[in-house]
């Protein structure tokens, strides 16, 4: 089931960015997702950041993620 929720995370943040995100690139700390990329799609997942937690509020009912990092 972990691995569910690192692919959907993993989707969601690739179908607002345009950029392919590596599910080995994403660690969950608590309520906080933390991503390992290029500072380039850092910024563009910033961008979009609350577009995409919420649509991750609506996905992942029960895994409560409240910030992107």
């Amino acid at each position: 089931q972990k691995e569910a929720v690192y692919t959907t995370i993993a989707e969601v943040i690739t179908k607002h960015i345009g950029y392919p995100i590596d599910v080995r690139n994403i660690k969950i700390k608590g309520a906080i997702v933390y991503i390992q990329t290029s500072p380039t799609i850092r910024n563009e997942i910033l961008i979009h950041k609350s577009v995409i937690l919420s649509h991750l509020q609506i996905s992942l009912s029960e895994n409560r993620i409240i910030d992107i990092r």
